[in-house]
């Protein structure tokens, strides 16, 4: 089960640069498809912790370790996300933001130098993850199919 801490209000207190690419807003994170944004919070769930000390990771480059074993996904639907778990930015008003967070396995378990992996959990947790990207990445084929029968049908 997913488990997550609601921030709405925490989302809508964070000021955030207006000139800000709509790619970059945590906004985004509200249009990715229900399977996805529970694969997502899934994720965050299973290889993030919070810590004291502010991560050297920043939101772009966390998101790239979650792309490694999901979906693509935009720096701001990561910084959505990280807002939805609980996670508040360092600075909201940078392009790439900083967390008080730290990966929930050791960085010399990982492999090809990713921080925030997978390799420690147990089997069963890697499953319902698995499961989650299935399910979210066939929701992107299926509109996909969609949207190819509609463009003939005209």
């Amino acid at each position: 089960m997913i488990k997550t801490q609601h921030t709405n209000t925490l989302a809508s207190k964070t000021t955030l640069n207006p000139s800000m690419h709509s790619g970059d807003r945590p906004e985004a994170y509200a249009r990715l498809a229900p399977a996805k944004r529970a694969a997502l919070l899934e994720w965050i769930r299973l290889v993030i912790k919070p810590a004291k000390t502010v991560a050297p990771n920043t939101s772009y480059s966390i998101k790239h370790d979650f792309e490694r074993v999901g979906f693509y996904i935009t720096n701001g639907q990561f910084k959505g996300a990280m807002l939805a778990a609980g996670y508040a930015p360092v600075d909201p008003n940078e392009l790439n933001w900083e967390f008080r967070i730290r990966p929930t396995g050791k960085r010399r378990e990982s492999k090809n130098g990713v921080v925030y992996h997978l390799n420690h959990l147990a089997p069963e947790d890697k499953e319902v993850l698995d499961a989650l990207v299935k399910v979210a990445k066939n929701v992107r084929l299926r509109r996909r199919e969609e949207n190819h029968r509609d463009i003939h049908r005209t």
